[in-house]
């Protein structure tokens, strides 16, 4: 058997498309518009005769509260019609709401079947008075490898809270305020107050010599493996070539070797979002070729895959344009998921992908892995994030440096529109139950907004 998803009568998103609809149409009769029809009347009687509408604030919000009432009552009903509806197909066990929605995607996914997906961008700028140059970087990827569609648009304010040794310190971050999915001013913000340490990724931990600055054998870093190259050949240190005046390393191509720097990384957890941070420059612009960083099975001799299918690889290219490498070192980051089952043996291999023109330098340092912070949660499931690590660059952070995190979501917000992403996150609040569905970009959804209905 099977879940009716979309029917005319009774599919699963043809109810949830008409609970949404009469819960988004409740929330706005009690909107600000008549907060405006308040004020214009309260505005008259602001010198006298205020006994005559002294009761019209209290009254105002109980008349409110009617319209609370509604919206948990579709609520409720939605997920009892959801439990009852999955179980006929396929008895769950617990008889639960979250149990019979995770029937739902497990069907979706089966058969291919999708909600239309948000477009979400998010922007960190760093406050124009810093002293120092932490960055900081964001992903919005969940613990899967999958969209974190129902990420806030806000914006959050980070600030440095405290200065420790070197270049340690915490970052506090806070989000706008969040109000109730039954109120007319929903979604706003995520509420949320966490806190990122800044991370030194000169320092050792999950990689040894993450600073590639160790040579005890001459021109082979310490802890690091060559690959596809050779010391003194491809592989060169460099004294004082790193981003801090330290020593560092760089990859000379011959043209057509992919030489690339590898080490067993041990102590990654399944299902785990981990950023992969590391400076990087080229001595002179490339053509062609690029720059690789991937986490690696080598007993199947392939690049590990998270649990969406993606590979845990990126490449930049060499030839200085817009997110390609420069002349300059820069410190960048790169954010993987973890599939739930991890190979036994995990390697980091970062170098050249392709070859770069003959002869150019590839200098690399402070290479190392850190596990991401969810900024709001419920954490280790599929809707904890959008995820976050600081990261020092030359400059420790001082006490009261700023950034701006930008979060930008298309769901839907009235009058803009409605999507089932919002649609259903309002009516059952899937973020806090750890729930979302499949999604697609527009026009390959194949469940249509349009089973949304209006009043």
């Amino acid at each position: 058997m099977s879940i009716d998803l979309v029917n005319s009568g009774d599919g699963w998103f043809n109810r949830a498309g008409a609970l949404g609809g009469g819960f988004n149409y409740v929330a706005s009769l009690y909107g600000s518009a008549n907060d405006t029809a308040f004020q214009n009347v309260w505005s008259l009687f602001a010198t006298s005769d205020q006994a005559a509408v002294q009761s019209l604030p209290d009254d105002l919000a109980g008349w409110r509260t009617t319209g609370q009432a509604y919206c948990s009552v579709l609520s409720t009903d939605g997920q009892l019609a959801s439990v009852l509806q999955v179980n006929r197909a396929f008895p769950l066990v617990p008889l639960t709401f979250v149990q019979s929605v995770q029937r739902v995607r497990a069907q979706m996914v089966a058969t291919a079947q999708t909600i239309k997906r948000p477009t979400i961008t998010s922007t960190v700028t760093a406050g124009g008075s810093n002293l120092g140059n932490t960055e900081i970087f964001v992903s919005n990827t969940n613990i899967y490898g999958d969209p974190l569609d129902t990420t806030y648009d806000e914006t959050q304010t980070a600030t440095c809270t405290s200065q420790g040794s070197g270049f340690s310190g915490t970052i506090g971050v806070v989000g706008e305020p969040t109000v109730p999915t039954y109120s007319y001013l929903w979604p706003m913000g995520s509420g949320t107050s966490t806190a990122l340490s800044i991370q030194n990724p000169a320092t050792d931990g999950t990689i040894t010599n993450s600073a590639l600055d160790t040579f005890t054998v001459a021109n082979t870093p310490d802890d690091w493996t060559i690959l596809n190259g050779a010391a003194g050949t491809t592989v060169f240190s460099s004294s004082g070539g790193g981003v801090r005046g330290d020593d560092c390393v760089y990859l000379q191509s011959n043209g057509s070797s992919a030489t690339q720097l590898s080490q067993e990384v041990t102590g990654l957890t399944t299902n785990t979002v981990y950023a992969v941070t590391f400076q990087a420059k080229m001595n002179a612009n490339s053509a062609s070729g690029n720059l690789v960083v991937q986490l690696y099975d080598p007993d199947a001799g392939a690049v590990i895959a998270n649990d969406a299918g993606t590979d845990l690889s990126a490449t930049y290219a060499l030839n200085g344009g817009a997110g390609e490498l420069t002349t300059s070192y820069q410190l960048l980051t790169v954010f993987f998921s973890t599939p739930r089952q991890l190979p036994s043996t995990i390697q980091l291999r970062i170098g050249y992908g392709t070859a770069g023109v003959s002869t150019r330098q590839l200098f690399l340092c402070n290479v190392q892995v850190y596990a991401a912070t969810a900024l709001y949660g419920p954490s280790g499931t599929g809707t904890a994030g959008p995820f976050a690590v600081a990261v020092s660059n030359t400059l420790p952070s001082a006490v009261n440096d700023t950034w701006s995190i930008v979060f930008t979501n298309d769901y839907g917000n009235p009058p803009g529109g409605t999507t089932f992403c919002w649609v259903l996150q309002r009516l059952y609040d899937f973020r806090s139950l750890g729930l979302y569905l499949p999604s697609a970009t527009s026009p390959s959804n194949t469940i249509s907004d349009g089973l949304i209905l209006p009043p």
